[in-house]
């Protein structure tokens, strides 16, 4: 999931966590990728980083996020260009988002599915 902001991304892994652990999920984890690190103005002198939510370091992401373990990766100012990541094919994405002109205001599906002009290992023609 694709969020607006850095602290939309904290506030909605909390959600995503929250949801998981009230519905009583197994098998399904969450984990938030963004830069730096962000204070959340609700809760007094907190900082989040992206190594403190997931409880690993950043460069382990993608090893994470490839393993069995984790099933959703919500994420802000990062991994937004490219798509170079196998696992993903669907992507949500809950902010305002400017296509042709017009103006989407309600969160969205992206699908990443067609890769244009970028073959993937598997493929050796475009």
């Amino acid at each position: 999931m694709v969020t607006r902001s850095r602290l939309h991304a904290i506030r909605m892994t909390q959600a995503f966590d929250d949801g998981i652990t009230s519905k009583s999920y197994r098998g399904i984890s969450t984990l938030v990728a963004f830069s730096e690190s962000v204070e959340d103005p609700d809760v007094t002198e907190k900082e989040y980083t992206e190594a403190e939510k997931n409880g690993f370091s950043e460069g382990q992401l993608p090893k994470q996020f490839g393993s069995d373990d984790y099933q959703v990766l919500v994420i802000a100012e990062t991994y937004q260009t490219g798509f170079d990541e196998p696992l993903l094919h669907i992507m949500y994405v809950d902010e305002k988002v400017k296509t042709k002109g017009v103006r989407v205001s309600r969160p969205c599906l992206v699908s990443t599915g067609s890769r244009p002009a970028r073959p993937t290992p598997s493929c050796s023609t475009l």
